[in-house]
């Protein structure tokens, strides 16, 4: 279905969403705090380079249904860890008693920027896995298809960079895909999106204001029915 890209790149992340958008009422859930990991592929389909997810990992439920939901082929992790080491930060994914997907990241800003930098020049040819513009492919049903879904994502405002160097394992069904052991160049990233920023906070609001209008009228037009009702009855 998917046809390989000129230049084959696998991508993988942890990640920490430690502070996440309340939305109000019974969808507070689905945007709780949770952690994640996942495994890229970079593809093309019908002439479009992007990148397919066979992995992605969750630590809370609400995310794993809200994955499906748009294509991600998300499993639930007995444990994610993410932590700060004393030259780094170490990330791990257990499912049972297998880690299926380790991240050890040790800083070193001059040598691994560079290699960053030669590795983003030399293979990625355009933005496909740019720090603006990140188009994924998916399958739904999750890994199965056969509809494919195609979407383009911008991260929020980057606040801190620090380039550095991950030693990868890979167990469970990743195990061989990269071997184990492999050090490759690497970025630690923190994003951060505050409540003006976010578009969903006013969307939701004005989905509420139109509710509540909405409803006022239905009753304001019920109101004068039974009036008019009453009036004839008379």
């Amino acid at each position: 279905m998917f046809d390989m890209p000129e230049f084959p790149m696998v991508g993988l992340f942890c990640a920490d969403y430690y502070d996440t958008e309340r939305w109000p009422i019974t969808l507070t859930k689905y945007l709780s705090p949770y952690l994640e990991s996942a495994l890229f592929i970079k593809c093309e389909y019908k002439g479009t380079e992007g990148w397919y997810c066979p992995f992605m990992a969750v630590t809370t439920e609400a995310a794993l249904i809200a994955g499906h939901r748009l294509g991600y082929p998300k499993i639930l992790a007995d444990n994610i860890l993410f932590e700060k080491t004393e030259d780094g930060w170490k990330g791990s994914t257990m499912v049972g008693d297998v880690e299926h997907l380790g991240l050890s990241f040790k800083t070193d800003p001059l040598d691994s920027l560079a290699l960053y930098s030669q590795v983003k020049s030399e293979f990625v040819r355009g933005n496909q896995v740019s720090d603006l513009v990140f188009t994924t492919i998916l399958l739904k049903p999750p890994a199965e298809g056969p509809e494919v879904v195609m979407f383009s994502t911008s991260p929020p405002p980057l606040v801190k960079r620090v380039p550095g160097l991950a030693l990868i394992q890979l167990g469970g069904p990743l195990e061989g895909l990269i071997e184990s052991g492999t050090v490759t160049p690497a970025l630690y990233q923190h994003f951060s999106m505050g409540p003006g920023q976010n578009p969903s906070g006013p969307v939701i609001a004005l989905i509420l204001i139109g509710l509540v209008v909405t409803i006022c009228i239905v009753i304001f037009i019920w109101i004068l029915r039974w009036v008019k009702r009453r009036k004839t009855a008379r």
